[in-house]
């Protein structure tokens, strides 16, 4: 089972590394990894090129704002799952692992949110 994760981000190389170092602490090998750039700027580039080696495809021209970027990576996308992680935001260790051991239990799985300032100080929880 191929999980196709994406990630968009505009103009935020810093948060997308943050990002992508995340992804890649946790890379699988049947996992595509798409991310959609909504501009050229060199600093992203940079970022995605010192990734590449994860990264399954990228997708660098400017969008029409948050939801048209998802859909390119939607439409470019070629796994049986999809998910999603923003620029900025980090996944846990074993996410694909978990995704891919119940996704045949459910027909839609969610997580919950762990809000951590930057002193790593944890403030609130949603499950």
């Amino acid at each position: 089972m191929k999980i196709s994760l994406i990630t968009i981000s505009y103009k935020n190389p810093k948060e997308l590394e943050l990002t992508i170092k995340s992804v890649k602490k946790n890379y699988r090998n049947y996992v595509e990894y798409i991310v959609v750039l909504g501009s050229n700027d060199e600093e992203s580039i940079n970022v995605i090129k010192m990734y590449q080696s994860i990264i399954t495809k990228k997708i660098i021209e400017p969008d029409k704002g948050i939801y048209d970027a998802l859909n390119k990576g939607i439409k470019n996308s070629t796994g049986d799952i999809i998910c999603f992680i923003h620029s900025g935001d980090t996944i846990n260790k074993n996410y694909f692992d978990i995704i891919s051991n119940n996704i045949k239990k459910y027909d839609y799985i969610y997580g919950g949110l762990n809000f951590i300032t930057k002193n790593n100080n944890q403030f609130y929880i949603l499950d």
